[in-house]
């Protein structure tokens, strides 16, 4: 009696195990060679590039749209211009007429005998003007005549001027860092852009034939540069 029991239960155990064992190491198999087949960043990964992605967009909309609004108009032909303009004539010694100056120290030193008002920081000399300018206005002095006359000539910028010295990077050195900041920006959001798009298969190749494509134009447009 109890030996028939035993080689009954013998014949179950083993096709049991081995129905056990045998898919286990399968799918262990399959699942390592899934995991190294493919560039994945992971969950926490592209939640990581998605966020920052959207936050630094969004910080840096405002600044974009204002280059992107100022430089289309620029290129249509609106360089922007004087919103109201002061001219107010002086009268230079001989000394002054033949010692009119080539630096910016000379410059506000002679500006000070005519211009009582506060000078713009920015300074631009040529052979027939000297300026003091900023974002919002600038004050000229032209070069004097034989018999000493010249001319201060004060302009207040309207706001396309404006715009344009924004996006030249000439607004001072907030809107410089400012610009310098959201170049660095762009650069941040593409790569996070391919590396999400990379790390997605469906679109891996996608975005391999996409980059692939902008890297031949950018090739393309250097050589017929040159020509």
């Amino acid at each position: 009696m109890s030996h028939s029991t035993q080689s009954a239960e013998a014949p179950s155990l083993e096709p049991a195990n081995a129905v056990r064992q045998k898919p286990v190491r399968k799918s262990g198999k399959n699942k390592r060679r899934k995991n190294t087949s493919r560039f994945s960043l992971g969950a926490k990964g592209r939640s990581f590039w998605v966020r920052w992605h959207t936050y630094i967009s969004c910080f840096f909309l405002p600044l974009v749209l204002l280059y992107v609004i100022s430089g289309l108009l620029y290129l249509l032909g609106f360089e922007g211009g004087a919103a109201s303009s002061e001219k107010i004539d002086i009268q230079l010694t001989e000394e002054q007429r033949v010692n009119f100056p080539k630096d910016e120290q000379a410059a506000r030193q002679l500006f000070a005998q005519f211009y009582s008002e506060k000078l713009p920081q920015q300074y631009y000399n040529s052979d027939h003007l000297q300026s003091f300018w900023d974002i919002h206005h600038e004050v000229m002095m032209t070069e004097p005549e034989a018999d000493g006359h010249a001319h201060i000539i004060v302009e207040t910028n309207n706001l396309m001027r404006q715009l344009i010295y924004i996006h030249k990077g000439l607004a001072g050195e907030l809107f410089r860092w400012l610009g310098i900041l959201l170049a660095l920006s762009l650069v941040f959001s593409i790569i996070s852009g391919v590396l999400v798009a990379l790390a997605v298969p469906k679109m891996k190749a996608t975005a391999i034939r996409w980059i692939s494509l902008g890297t031949l134009v950018v090739i393309l447009a250097y050589i017929v540069a040159r020509l």
